[in-house]
């Protein structure tokens, strides 16, 4: 008996591009939503202003001990991952990517542009 599988190359239907605005401490909460098969695999990559890219996952440490949370929900065909850091800094403006990876190739969603503004 020869079994077939289709696989199909990753997909962001939901790649919302929008400018973001926080005021420091405020927390910020992230979230892409993508499709393929296999089950794409979802990181986080952020340029911060100073031109810097830092590649997230659930371990990347803040420079001062805080934390970025990161949360995957697998469904069927489909990953949802949530990107969140609890009190934010002038430091983290940037520019957010979710990029959703499987075997046949990757896409970006460069759907947040980060500004972190001091409360006054």
């Amino acid at each position: 008996m020869i079994s077939f599988s289709t696989v199909v190359p990753p997909e962001l239907p939901l790649s919302p591009s929008r400018e973001i605005q926080i005021l420091s401490p405020d927390p910020f909460l992230l979230s892409c939503f993508a499709e393929g098969f296999p089950i794409p695999e979802i990181i986080w990559i952020s340029t911060l202003s100073n031109g810097s890219p830092v590649i997230y996952n659930s371990s990347t440490p803040l420079p001062d001990g805080r934390n970025v949370v990161i949360s995957m929900e697998q469904g069927s065909y489909s990953i949802t991952s949530n990107f969140s850091i609890s009190s934010t800094i002038a430091g983290e403006t940037g520019n957010y990517t979710c990029r959703a990876s499987n075997i046949l190739g990757d896409i970006n969603s460069n759907f947040s542009v980060v500004s972190v503004l001091g409360k006054f």
